[in-house]
């Protein structure tokens, strides 16, 4: 036996290889052949990641990087240590977190997800073989009966185009929705990094009002024991120490819950203490948002807007599909080989149609369609919610400046003035200590009211940046962080001074203001 013979009696259709019924044969192997070529198609290492680093790319100064296996885990983790310091700025900070952010790290996995959809969007679907044999009672093998057949649906073949199409435009659809979520975390992580600089800043002011409250209250204990005032008078001192030792923990607290915060978006594990932001927040810019038309370039430059543009173009594409294949839902082509008891081949071409008798894809449209109108009232209702969040967020910006600049320009040197005027009338024996010391609390409290307006106006800024897609010109938080001066000393001691109450009791002014009602 040759070895054609031997592959003849194996595959009987290499037999047909001269005669008309070939033709039919030949596309069942090159569709075998195509489907085994994109079998092999591997999916690319970055899998659109470059996309997004190029949308995100004049919105964000900090690199982005997938981590995806242990040697790029290692580097990263590298590049992590070397950010860390006592006194990290917002862009080292952002940074650590787009690096070490590991809930970010999930949401570029979805890049390879789609990517893995489009790479099979792309694969012909496998044609199918089938075969059976029958062998006569008492007959010899040679008596058998053997059926083989070649198939392929020929249908998904010719949908394959607009497969793809769906797929790469859901593709698109997700690499956007991975860029937004790239600028929420970048927001997300500045507004913590504000809130802790300014819970820092409050525990300052807090300790400062502290060590007043002490102070009055050492010094109502001294008068009282030189028999200068009342035990009621000191026990409110005492009560009004404790209240603001409160407010301390609370702030501390604060201070810390905000820390952790920072510390989780970081992508930090463990409490780390080797890493810190500064003390003190710049202040609000001299002038406001400018008038500029915020809301329509929210709308061409927001991701999530683009996205939910791309999901009514991916479902659009997916009814047309529907429609356009209704009634086709299921048909193979092939060729098939019969082999009677005689050893007589038999060979014709095959063909398998679902008759769309009774599902007729009206379900399936009426699907699309329902998905489609839902998907635009969706964009049409994110268009309403950004308009009106870039609205609001503008008011909510211009009130919370105006604010920290009137406690700037205005409430806070009036404070400052009447330290100053009644320190002078203290060292001139016009006034007692008690009022000088609850002055200097009603400094630190408007001190207390400028840190929280500027917070609120540095933390909308991000919030409105975000809003709009990309920062505003002139009013930059890394910016003013980076050029901000030194802190300024102290406008005025808030220590007490060291005069003793006896010095001054013949001028009648270190009477406590509660002592009026206690003297009879």
């Amino acid at each position: 036996m040759t070895d054609r013979t031997k592959i003849e009696s194996v595959f009987p259709v290499a037999r047909m290889a001269g005669c008309g019924w070939a033709a039919l044969v030949r596309p069942c192997i090159a569709s075998i052949v195509i489907a085994a070529v994109g079998g092999c198609v591997q999916v690319p290492h970055n899998s659109g990641f470059s996309d997004v680093q190029v949308m995100i790319g004049d919105q964000v100064d900090q690199r982005i990087e997938w981590r995806r296996d242990a040697t790029e885990d290692a580097e990263l983790g590298r590049a992590v240590e070397t950010l860390i310091s006592q006194s990290m700025t917002v862009q080292e900070v952002i940074q650590v977190a787009l690096l070490n952010n590991r809930s970010l790290q999930a949401v570029y996995d979805e890049l390879g997800i789609s990517h893995a959809d489009v790479i099979e969007a792309a694969i012909p679907a496998n044609p199918s073989f089938s075969g059976l044999g029958r062998f006569a009672d008492g007959s010899p093998p040679s008596g058998s009966n053997v059926e083989i057949e070649f198939a392929y649906n020929f249908l998904s073949l010719l949908m394959q185009p607009a497969r793809q199409r769906l797929a790469a435009i859901e593709f698109e659809r997700v690499k956007l929705r991975v860029a937004d979520q790239v600028l929420q975390l970048v927001t997300d992580t500045e507004q913590a990094y504000i809130s802790l600089v300014a819970a820092k800043q409050v525990v300052q002011v807090h300790r400062l009002a502290a060590r007043a409250a002490q102070a009055s209250s050492q010094m109502a204990q001294r008068m009282k024991d030189a028999g200068n005032l009342s035990e009621l008078a000191v026990t409110r001192e005492q009560i009004v120490r404790e209240n603001i030792e409160l407010d301390l923990a609370d702030s501390m607290g604060e201070a810390d819950e905000a820390r952790q915060q920072l510390s989780a978006l970081m992508g930090f594990v463990k409490n780390d203490s080797r890493w810190g932001v500064p003390d003190r927040l710049p202040e609000v810019p001299e002038t406001a948002v400018g008038d500029v038309d915020l809301e329509i370039r929210a709308l061409e430059r927001r991701f999530d807007f683009q996205a939910g543009l791309q999901e009514v173009k991916a479902l659009s594409e997916a009814l047309g599909i529907a429609g356009d294949w209704r009634g086709f839902l299921d048909a193979e082509v092939g060729v098939s080989s019969d082999r009677d008891v005689d050893g007589l081949w038999v060979t014709g071409p095959t063909l398998s149609i679902e008759l769309p008798i009774f599902d007729q894809g009206q379900a399936d449209i009426a699907r699309h369609e329902a998905q489609l109108r839902q998907s635009q009232n969706r964009l049409d209702a994110l268009v309403v919610k950004i308009r009106s969040q870039v609205r609001t967020l503008c008011k909510r910006l211009e009130l919370h400046h105006n604010k920290a600049a009137r406690l700037r320009e205005v409430v806070i040197p009036l404070h400052d003035q009447v330290v100053t005027l009644t320190n002078q009338k203290y060292n001139f024996m016009l006034s007692g200590v008690f009022e000088l010391l609850e002055v200097q609390r009603e400094q630190i409290a408007a001190s207390h009211r400028l840190v929280n307006a500027t917070r609120d106006y540095w933390n909308t800024l991000a919030e409105l940046e975000r809003a709009v897609g990309g920062g505003l010109p002139g009013h930059d938080f890394a910016g003013a962080m980076a050029a901000m001066n030194p802190p300024p000393a102290t406008r005025q001691s808030i220590t007490a001074p060291s005069t003793q109450p006896a010095n001054h009791s013949h001028h009648g002014q270190d009477r406590h203001p509660d002592e009026a009602h206690d003297s009879h």
